[in-house]
């Protein structure tokens, strides 16, 4: 089958799927207490002497957590970590220029509504194994994106926070922080409210803020197709070519030729037929900066959400587990890869452990770690409401 081949009806890729499996999944230790990351940018994140951080997220009592961890690619085993100074949930985590990581915001304590944002930052300092706190932001917020400048500041965008005790707020703000001084300044507004949104940088320098999330009533939200760049040069954010399908709890991949990869997602939906469509996305698009338009590109094999997508060594696209948006019950246990040059998608040998909401890094070495995550939750559970995780971590050897 063509990866350029079309849908007779919709115009959409089809499905192309190599039928030998490429690359094997392997036991790779047991993390000390188990978490996992609903948000975008909360991954466990690859220190400069190979080792991987993992840092808060949610624990199994629905609570933030405080809690770090330390992976060692030498000895495949975990270590417990010095705790942030504020548990934390829906915060984002960024290596610095300069090899310290960086917790941005964040929601702490139990699951509740509406979400109260947080403004407090903190640093982790790989020589001492310890947490300090940085400058605040100049507005809390939780679910919100952060990306690496190529100046070395950090970008955060979007996100929610409180608006009453009835309703959330999803922001338009952003500001940046520099590592030199420790503080944060407000920088240019978006177009247009997100959270549960990407972030990606362009070979340019330029942001892509990618779909997402806005809150529109009391515990509800629509998603986003809409997209935007922000240009560091200026401080401001212009309006970019809108997908296809508004989508939340994607993944975003910028390749080696510059193109964005958008995988997955949700949103419910109208099908063709008029009927109500609640399941994660199996189409993909890809956004070319050059033109500065959003193309169809291969879909996967089959829809998922809350999943995660890597960039391999290879060029390769690593799309790794998730879940089905409409029901949330069971983490998949399935691994695809993505080939931008035939765009067509190979699976992997099979995970050890179904996950969704999980963390996954790239190796020094070129392997994939994948860490946590929720198994099996809802009705899925033997006792409905309490969710099993997955402790263990696993490592993809392409």
């Amino acid at each position: 089958m063509s990866g350029s081949a079309l849908l007779a009806g919709g115009g959409e890729p089809e499905a192309a799927v190599a039928l030998a499996p490429v690359g094997t999944w392997a036991a790779a230790g047991t993390l000390p207490t188990g978490m996992r990351w609903y948000g975008q940018n909360e991954s466990p994140q690859l220190l400069a002497d190979g080792r991987v951080l993992a840092v808060g997220g949610t624990s199994i009592l629905f609570t933030s957590m405080s809690d770090t961890a330390l992976y060692d690619p030498a000895t495949g085993t975990w270590s417990a970590g010095a705790p942030l100074g504020t548990a934390r949930r829906m915060h984002t985590l960024t290596v610095l220029a300069d090899g310290r990581v960086l917790a941005t915001g964040g929601t702490t304590g139990g699951q509740s509504f509406p979400a109260l944002g947080m403004a407090s930052t903190e640093l982790y300092d790989p020589a001492t194994g310890t947490w300090t706190a940085t400058g605040a932001l100049t507005e809390p917020r939780c679910g919100h994106a952060a990306s690496l400048l190529p100046d070395g500041r950090v970008l955060v965008s979007g996100g929610e926070h409180a608006r009453t005790s009835r309703s959330s707020l999803s922001l338009t703000t952003a500001e940046l922080y520099d590592p030199a001084t420790g503080t944060w300044t407000a920088t240019g507004a978006m177009n247009d409210a997100r959270w549960h949104h990407q972030s990606v940088v362009l070979d340019d320098g330029r942001v892509l803020a990618i779909g997402g999330l806005v809150s529109n009533g009391y515990a509800t939200t629509a998603g986003l197709a809409l997209c935007e760049l922000y240009d560091p040069a200026t401080g401001t954010w212009s309006a970019a070519d809108t997908m296809a399908a508004p989508r939340f709890a994607h993944q975003a991949v910028r390749l080696l030729d510059g193109t964005v990869l958008v995988t997955g997602g949700g949103a419910p939906r109208l099908s063709d037929d008029a009927k109500y469509d609640p399941y994660s996305f199996a189409t993909t698009e890809r956004y070319d900066p050059v033109t500065g338009q959003w193309r169809p590109d291969t879909s996967l094999p089959w829809g998922r959400s809350y999943h995660r997508a890597v960039l391999l060594p290879s060029g390769d696209c690593l799309v790794v587990a998730g879940t089905d948006d409409a029901s949330l019950d069971a983490g998949f246990r399935n691994a695809v890869r993505y080939d931008p040059a035939t765009r067509t998608w190979t699976p992997t040998g099979g995970m050890l452990a179904g996950r969704w909401g999980l963390g996954v890094t790239v190796l020094a070495d070129g392997r994939v770690l994948a860490v946590g995550g929720i198994s099996r939750s809802g009705v899925a559970c033997p006792v409905i409401g309490r969710d099993e995780f997955v402790q263990s971590a696993e490592v993809y050897t392409p």
